[in-house]
């Protein structure tokens, strides 16, 4: 068992994370680039930069801050401080949105206040006739 990834977990748990063993999974796969369920454990250097992570997420700062990016709808997307994170219960809206868009030749779309623009973006990779505009 990976001691060092116990223990993130434990420490991302304590500290009231939501989807701890999650978080710590995904900043132990960042860091090392291995999966922790099948790695004896980290290097002192990645076991340094883990523990730094760790703090900033314990913290509460968002996990898809730390990592840099995010996956919404097929995409992969660039984030950090200052813009929404795209998430997972926000994909429901593009698929709404895309359901009403069905049927609507070359239909215009306006993402307002986009942030990451992960809306305008899955919209416009899903409908590439759609004049698509983030604001």
């Amino acid at each position: 068992m990976n001691a060092s990834f116990q223990q993130l977990c434990e420490k991302l748990s304590a500290a009231g994370v939501p989807d701890a063993r999650y978080d710590a999974a995904e900043l132990y796969r960042f860091v090392t680039g291995r999966d922790p369920r099948l790695d004896a454990a980290p290097t002192p250097a990645e076991a340094e930069k883990l523990a730094a992570l760790a703090e900033r997420r314990a913290a509460r700062e968002p996990l898809q801050y730390l990592l840099g990016e995010w996956d919404f709808y097929g995409l992969t997307l660039k984030v950090g401080p200052g813009v929404l994170c795209p998430r997972a219960d926000t994909e429901i809206v593009c698929e709404a949105a895309l359901e009403l868009l069905q049927g609507v030749a070359r239909p215009t779309v306006y993402d307002l206040c986009a942030g990451t623009g992960c809306l305008g973006l899955a919209i416009a990779a899903q409908r590439p006739d759609a004049a698509v505009t983030c604001v």
